[in-house]
Formats: structure tokens, sequence, C-alpha cells
């Protein structure tokens, strides 16, 4: 189990058994909060995910739409959270699909799709390390890159000034 911050997930999923023991076992495995939208139309108007959901969970066959709406939904909006979609699709063409769109990883439920699942969830919360990581890294990078032009700045008007005070 990860001790460290609450993971915030959001599950998209229709089948409310599933649901269910996804979420149970995303418990046992991790120190987080699960929200559950049964619907593409529920999981669209609900706004509260927007700000803490660290990574979303969603089935591609939804009653009224697919997981591709919601991808495109989340990409539309912004939303930097990371998404695993996990589905009873064996289609490769819409795994490459989902994957293009912004999906970090496709997972075919079968009896392997927890330990999968499990699997996945630790890579996307590496890269969202890696991700505010290197956002932290720019922004030092740039104070000092305005820091050092601010002092070649100063250096040139004292040189100019030292030379013409000649």
């Amino acid at each position: 189990m990860v001790n460290e911050s609450k993971i915030f997930f959001t599950l998209l999923e229709d089948n409310e058994l599933y649901a269910m023991f996804l979420t149970e076992k995303l418990k046992e495995n991790f120190n987080c909060h699960v929200t559950t939208n049964k619907t593409l139309k529920e999981f669209l108007g609900d706004t509260t995910f927007e700000s803490r959901t660290d990574i979303f969970i969603i089935d591609y066959s939804l009653p009224g739409g697919n997981g591709m709406e919601a991808i495109k939904a989340l990409k539309t909006n912004k939303i930097d959270s990371e998404i695993i979609v996990l589905s009873s699709q064996k289609d490769i063409q819409i795994a490459v699909d989902v994957l293009k769109a912004g999906a970090c990883d496709y997972i075919v439920k079968n009896e392997e799709a927890i330990e999968r699942l499990v699997g996945a969830i630790y890579k996307a919360l590496k890269l969202q390390a890696l991700q505010k990581e290197n956002f932290t890294l720019k922004i030092k990078f740039n104070k000092y890159r305005i820091f050092s032009s601010f002092i070649f700045f100063i250096l040139v008007a004292l040189i100019t000034i030292v030379m013409f005070a000649k």
C-alpha cells in the first residue's frame, strides 16, 4: 500500500458491481479516494473532479457514448490528470486510438486486469512526479536566466560608464 499523500481517482464505469470491485482493489493498494460515475452524461456533468483528480480510470463502452468522448472532453478542458482506459474491448485499433487521444494506458478487463491496473497507476504517478519536477526545474531555470541577464546588463552598463568617464 502506498502511504504517501492521498490519491484521488475518478472512475467512469457503468457496471456497478465492477465499479465496487475496482474501488475495493484501489483502496487495498493505495491510500485513496474514489469517485464513481456510471454514465458519460454524469461524468461530463461532474465538475468537481477538475481540481482534484489525480488519475481517471475510464471504461470504453458506456451508455450514451464511449470512453473516447470522455478523453476528448478532458483534453479539451485541459485536464492534466493521467487517464487509464479499462475495457472489455479487445480491438487493437481502439487501444491505439485512445492512446493517441491521450490515455497513458489501455487495459483489457480479464483475470490480469487488476494487477496491470495497479502497475499502470504506479507508472502514471511516476509520470506525474516527473512532469512536476520538470515544471519546477523550468521555473528555476527561467529565474536563473532572468537573474543572469540582469547581472549581465548591470556589468555592461558599468563598463560603458567606466569607458565614457575617461
